[in-house]
């Protein structure tokens, strides 16, 4: 390899050191190895440091991270950034929407041989609105919260299925998601079944400790579907092959959608302290336990039911019915006291029941289980606590039968 880098340097004017373009590619170490001895990947880096040698001014590379590791993808990132930043101008052709957003200044799209689209990255992006459509039971016309970032010619109802579009993603629909647990909250704490008391305690206050639950079968969407999404998009594979470990990669979706679930909790506390009229919880570690084993119980069962849905869309259908079996295990759509005998005793396995009961017993102090029930601490909710691990259980065991690294797409 070092007499082929050589032998372009003969012919080459104002050409680089053998030493320095082979180190800028990660092929210093293997300048005595014959070409023909080269993996794939290799002979690629080889290509592109034959092509900086003679230091252009303009450089036209076609995919030159295809087929590259993710070490040798990021070197010829660094390398690409070392041009442009030494006044090289690089049109680069790539199929890697991340590889785009790392180097590019201007962005243009082809499709089936023409430019269809071209500007700056933010404004090639920004061009197409984001469209999320969602249904709400019980839903009625006008019901939904609108953001200041939306303008309401930007949301359509249908019956209880809502389309929101809008040009600024990140900031119309930022609120909107904290305003759309509120919303959840207010149906149900404002419905016909929070009429009345349990036990003593207003059943809208019942209502309203509930909904605060509801964040975490969001976070399983939230968690599962972009699992899914980066599995097929290859994006798992990549960071495989780095040395980021199994729980790294699984780290940031996680935290991320515990810390939005975390502020679409405090929303509702605040509407269901401040409005509702619930008291301030008595038990405050009991109520941070109970959320963090909510984060955990929806985040385990995310990640193990991922591996059996193939596809975004099959995702999305996924991840409904979780929601409304939660809502239900809550006793959120109506009280658990009207279904039957095994119903109810099926409603209490639920993953999200057990959570719900500890919430209120950490607002309230005391079992609602019965009438006059004396205060009670963390030892009633031992057996809810139990449920929560034997399900995270559950999403650990799907996790390494099911979880698969590659794209299950053909």
């Amino acid at each position: 390899m070092a007499e082929t880098v050589d032998a372009w340097r003969r012919w080459t004017p104002h050409a680089l050191g053998r030493g320095e373009v082979l180190d800028r590619v990660g092929l210093g170490h293997r300048a005595a190895v014959r070409v023909g001895q080269l993996s794939g990947g290799e002979k690629r880096r080889l290509d592109l440091a034959l092509a900086v040698l003679g230091r252009p001014e303009v450089l036209f590379l076609h995919e030159p991270t295809t087929g590259l590791d993710p070490e040798a993808r990021r070197k010829v990132w660094e390398l690409v950034r070392g041009m442009v930043a030494d006044g090289a101008t690089v049109l680069l052709t790539t199929h890697y929407l991340d590889e785009a957003e790392q180097l590019a200044q201007r962005l243009a799209i082809m499709h089936d041989g023409r430019i269809v689209t071209e500007g700056t990255l933010a404004g090639v992006l920004g061009e197409r609105g984001t469209r999320i459509s969602f249904r709400l039971p019980g839903a009625r016309p006008g019901d939904l919260p609108y953001s200041p970032g939306l303008a309401r010619r930007s949301v359509r109802q249908d019956g209880e299925t809502f389309t929101v579009e809008t040009h600024e993603p990140q900031r119309g629909l930022a609120f909107t998601i904290l305003l759309l647990p509120l919303f959840i909250a207010f149906v149900h704490t404002s419905g016909p079944t929070a009429s009345g008391e349990v036990n003593g305690v207003p059943a809208a206050a019942l209502a309203a400790i509930g909904a605060i639950a509801v964040v975490f079968p969001f976070s399983y969407m939230t968690i599962a579907t972009g699992i899914v999404v980066r599995r097929e998009e290859r994006v798992y594979k990549r960071l495989r092959g780095g040395a980021l470990s199994t729980t790294a990669i699984f780290a940031g979706d996680i935290l991320h959608a515990t810390l939005v679930g975390a502020v679409q909790a405090a929303v509702i506390l605040v509407y269901a302290v401040g409005v509702v009229g619930v008291p301030v919880p008595g038990n405050v570690p009991l109520m941070l336990v109970a959320f963090v084993l909510g984060a955990a119980v929806f985040a385990a069962l995310a990640i193990g039911t991922a591996g059996l849905i193939p596809n975004y869309e099959v995702a999305q259908l996924v991840a409904l019915p979780v929601l409304f079996a939660s809502m239900l295990g809550a006793g959120m759509m109506f009280p658990l006291s009207v279904l039957p005998e095994w119903g109810q005793r099926v409603a209490e396995v639920l993953p999200m029941t057990p959570v719900v009961d500890m919430m209120r017993i950490a607002f309230l102090v005391r079992d609602l289980g019965r009438a006059g029930a004396p205060e009670v601490g963390f030892l009633v909710s031992a057996a809810g606590l139990g449920i929560g691990l034997l399900w995270i259980g559950v999403g650990l065991w799907c996790t390494r039968k099911f979880f698969r690294w590659d794209p299950r797409r053909a």
